[in-house]
């Protein structure tokens, strides 16, 4: 690709003559590329794709909150909240918690709940 200050390789610079160097400058927008919001079993997943794909058949079979934690590799509950699939658990103890009792739940007792009732010693976590 040719421009008027020099010719573009491969990785987007643009060499010339100058004693100067240009290069790239991220949009300050979005590039339309959605960023990951969970990754299972090394996957990177858009939020969209994590409640269609994963949570919603999950949801649909009654999975228990402990067996998709693990299975998302929540193991422990010290590094829970740190792991990249917590936002997701947090969304599913929510979409279950409306589906069996018919009431929403909010993040901050999601987590709550989580936290103090679900990923316990006694739940091996």
């Amino acid at each position: 690709y040719s421009t008027s200050k020099g010719e573009m390789n491969l990785t987007g610079t643009v060499e010339n003559n100058l004693p100067t160097r240009s290069l790239r400058v991220a949009p300050s927008g979005g590039n339309g590329e959605e960023r990951s919001w969970s990754t299972i079993y090394g996957i990177s997943r858009s939020k969209a794709e994590t409640v269609r794909d994963w949570l919603m058949p999950r949801l649909n079979q009654r999975m228990d909150v402990q067996a998709l934690a693990r299975e998302m590799g929540i193991t422990s509950r010290q590094a829970a909240t740190q792991h990249q699939n917590w936002d997701a658990l947090v969304k599913y103890l929510k979409m279950y918690n409306y589906a069996v009792k018919g009431e929403k739940m909010s993040k901050s007792m999601a987590e709550s709940v989580l936290l103090h009732n679900v990923l316990t010693a006694k739940n091996n976590f």
